[in-house]
């Protein structure tokens, strides 16, 4: 490896949509989070996500604990029934574990409540919106497995085929241990021992997103033997996206659209 710190890896599976949980039949609760903007110290990210994550399982508990639609419609008294999650969230907020949340709770396809929470800029007194669009990064990881798992399904690509079978001229390579042995399954369940680099390329930013065939090219090498232990991987996914792309013959994005999301609507 050169003495320079590498370049590091693009964020490949972000497709423009929000995450959501299902809670029960009916029901599913969304959040979104805002990066913070100003600087903070390496793990800030780490604790954003650990943020949002406690509220996500808070919000669960407390729809999870009720009966019924009776959760979801004020009382008779008027009482707030979002009165809780309100709470924790502004309390994250206040103690700088969260910059800025939006949530919204749907029933049947249908949003009956949606709120903003902090900031989408502190500095510019920005507040968050229902409708702030927030990054997503990783949260958008499910929706490519879900890719994947919609060619499995298809009998196109098979989990305990060589990962390698599906990839191009570039392939995974061995640092450690045996790229044969790094199946489709172990790069989808970070068990392939491929390393965990991270990089954003903003649209229209300085730097051009390098193609997948670079990425693998680059940092296609195993840092771990395969299925010894979890190492969460960027570029494990990214190769997860090139391979939906290169089986199904269509750009990523466009596979999402037409086999994942249009059939949900």
């Amino acid at each position: 490896m050169p003495a320079e710190a590498p370049r590091q890896l693009p964020n490949t599976t972000n497709p423009e949509t929000q995450p959501s949980i299902s809670c029960f039949p009916g029901f599913q609760i969304r959040f979104v989070q805002a990066i913070r903007t100003q600087p903070d110290e390496g793990n800030s990210s780490l604790c954003h996500n650990a943020a949002v994550h406690r509220l996500m399982a808070r919000a669960i508990r407390l729809l999870a604990a009720t009966s019924g639609v009776l959760c979801f419609v004020q009382s008779a008294h008027g009482a707030d029934p979002y009165s809780a999650i309100r709470q924790d969230i502004a309390r994250e907020i206040a103690v700088g574990r969260a910059t800025g949340v939006a949530v919204a709770l749907t029933q049947n396809g249908k949003i009956i409540w949606q709120e903003g929470f902090g900031w989408t800029d502190k500095e510019r007194a920005l507040r968050a919106t229902p409708d702030t669009p927030f990054s997503l990064a990783s949260v958008t990881k499910p929706f490519t497995t879900t890719a994947l798992m919609v060619l499995v399904a298809a009998k196109k690509v098979s989990l305990d085929a060589r990962a390698n079978d599906y990839l191009g001229a570039a392939k995974i390579r061995a640092g450690v241990g045996n790229p044969n042995d790094v199946t489709v399954r172990a790069v989808a369940s970070h068990s392939s021992g491929l390393p965990g680099i991270f990089q954003l390329f903003p649209v229209g930013g300085p730097r051009k997103q390098p193609s997948m065939d670079d990425v693998i090219r680059e940092y296609g090498v195993l840092v771990s033997p395969p299925n010894e232990r979890y190492h969460y991987s960027n570029v494990g996914m990214g190769i997860v996206a090139h391979i939906v792309s290169r089986k199904s013959g269509l750009d990523f994005g466009e596979f999402l659209h037409s086999k994942v999301w249009s059939p949900w609507a």
